[in-house]
């Protein structure tokens, strides 16, 4: 494998017969498969690191998910550019992950909230708009109530850090969101 990365060889069709097997093979397998993505993972295609982590979210049971795999994900990521494909889908799995769409342990909601939260202070304003907005829907819905408003707070917080020139504050944009989907009432 790390002859195929090396050669810039290792396409889709290499990355899921690999995949295949290492989700058949014992946790060793997966935790050695795992440090050789990141141990190079400065050689990859974004389209493939792409791949790889929407693998993660599709095909590893929130049961048996390890630690390990969202410090992959995230390592993954670590030097992608702003707003790839690979760091949407990382977005999303961690949001997911932090939002408990599938049943995770509280060990890995708390660890893809933290990487969620670290992997969006690096990005624009305006995917730190989505996210915010992504949990005033689940709020709405009554879904994952603390872990919205937690991450509502940490991306204005963020916002709030940055230079702002002629954007609108992180205050105003909580005052807007707030007012847009009634946050008081959702939360109560």
């Amino acid at each position: 494998m790390r002859f195929l990365i090396d050669q810039k060889e290792f396409n889709e069709k290499e990355i899921r017969t690999v995949w295949k097997a290492i989700l058949t093979g014992d946790q060793s397998t997966k935790l050695e498969f795992y440090k050789i993505l990141e141990a190079l993972q400065m050689k990859l295609r974004n389209d493939d690191i792409a791949l790889i982590i929407d693998l993660f979210g599709k095909d590893i049971d929130p049961a048996s998910f390890m630690r390990q795999e969202i410090e992959c994900v995230s390592k993954l990521t670590q030097y992608c550019q702003r707003q790839t494909t690979a760091v949407t889908n990382a977005a999303v799995l961690f949001f997911d992950i932090a939002c408990q769409a599938k049943p995770y342990s509280s060990e890995i909601v708390e660890t893809a909230m933290d990487k969620l939260i670290n992997l969006l202070l690096q990005q624009d304003r305006a995917l730190k708009i989505e996210y915010i907005s992504r949990c005033y829907d689940r709020l709405e819905k009554g879904e994952s109530s603390f872990q919205c408003v937690r991450l509502i707070s940490k991306v204005l917080e963020q916002i709030s850090k940055e230079k702002m020139g002629a954007l609108i504050s992180g205050q105003e944009i909580a005052l807007d969101l707030i007012s847009k989907y009634d946050l008081i009432t959702l939360i109560i």
